[in-house]
């Protein structure tokens, strides 16, 4: 486990092996580029595994995109009240 909070292109990185696409762009929604309930559970994993944050499948849901996913692991990570 790192840590550091990720940047969105490395959880970009974790989406893109999730869903075995080549690119997603740091504003685009993991759901609407493949990504389901299923795949979603993966990226928490994964995330837990990587940097720490039990994220929810509400965090996923509401902050689908890269960057807000990088947003959130930070908040969680440095341990702050969430909005």
């Amino acid at each position: 486990m790192s840590t550091t909070s990720p940047t969105p292109v490395e959880v970009a990185t974790i989406i893109e092996e999730i869903l075995g696409i080549s690119e997603i762009a740091a504003d685009e929604n993991f759901f609407e580029v493949g990504g389901n309930s299923i795949l979603a559970l993966t990226l928490m994993t994964r995330i837990e595994e990587l940097w720490g944050p039990a994220l929810s499948l509400i965090d996923v849901m509401h902050n689908a995109t890269p960057a807000l996913l990088a947003d959130r692991i930070a908040i969680d990570a440095a341990g702050e009240p969430r909005p």
